[in-house]
């Protein structure tokens, strides 16, 4: 007898972004993922390798997330979003594409941490 396997398919998350008057929607489809290890050369499958992702990979992950809805002002909004971003926007803007990629994990891990993020708490992985 061959196992039953079912899978349960949910809404895409994402998230909205407001640059410049103009709004965008971010999102990480696998395609985006993808997109994103070849920008970065780095693997990108689980929540532990997007929390510890080096700052300077950032945009090219908010790159892949514009790429989907907003392909043709992709380089161009990650470029705007870079200039004008404050170290705290930075933390926001990491903790946004992790709770896209990985939202019940997320979700999990703030539970257990309060209110407060846990990709912002230093010396923190979600291993521990």
């Amino acid at each position: 007898m061959n196992p039953s396997i079912s899978l349960k398919s949910e809404a895409l998350p994402v998230v909205s972004l407001k640059l410049d008057n103009s709004d965008y929607t971010l999102s990480l489809p696998f395609t985006s993922v993808i997109e994103a290890e070849k920008s970065t050369g780095k693997s990108l499958k689980t929540l532990f390798e997007w929390w510890n992702v080096e700052t300077h990979y950032l945009p090219a992950l908010v790159r892949a997330s514009l790429i989907q809805f907003h392909a043709d002002v992709a380089d161009e909004v990650t470029n705007k979003i870079f200039s004008c971003i404050t170290t705290e926007g930075l933390s926001e803007i990491h903790a946004a594409l992790c709770k896209m990629n990985f939202p019940k994990a997320m979700a999990q891990l703030e539970e257990l941490h309060g209110k407060q993020s846990p990709v912002s708490q230093e010396n923190t992985s979600p291993n521990e």
